[in-house]
């Protein structure tokens, strides 16, 4: 409960009148009965139309130009493919063993040929 002061002006002295609040009205709940959606049919055309169209071939990324690199059969050293992406060594190193070999599940064989480390996706062989 609050008190609020109120200063009478011929007497100078405060009397303290008691407010009461009003307990807030509670919030009516009216149910209503849930929105009916229409699912429309769909059409022989546009399922027609979507199969037709051409894919687009993707413009090639970095990562496709390595892996291209890397699927020559004598492989490609580390500057070999710092200087097609313009990337670091340890960002290709990074992509090789990250992405490569774990996420993309590809034999990746290192070679060491005159003290330069030589990478290659190594195709398995098909029965």
């Amino acid at each position: 409960m609050r008190t609020a002061t109120h200063k009478n002006a011929s007497t100078n002295k405060s009397k303290s009148v008691k407010l009461t609040l009003k307990k807030p009205v509670s919030k009516r709940i009216i149910k209503t009965a849930p929105k009916q959606t229409i699912e429309k049919p769909k059409s022989q055309a546009t399922t027609h139309l979507s199969t037709s169209i051409p894919l687009i071939p993707k413009k090639p990324n970095k990562q496709s130009q390595l892996i291209a690199l890397l699927k020559d059969p004598k492989g490609a050293d580390i500057q070999m493919l710092m200087q097609a992406t313009d990337w670091q060594a340890h960002s290709i190193r990074g992509l090789i063993s990250g992405t490569l070999r774990k996420k993309l599940g590809l034999n990746v064989v290192i070679t060491k040929l005159g003290g330069s480390l030589r990478y290659r996706i190594e195709q398995p062989i098909v029965d």
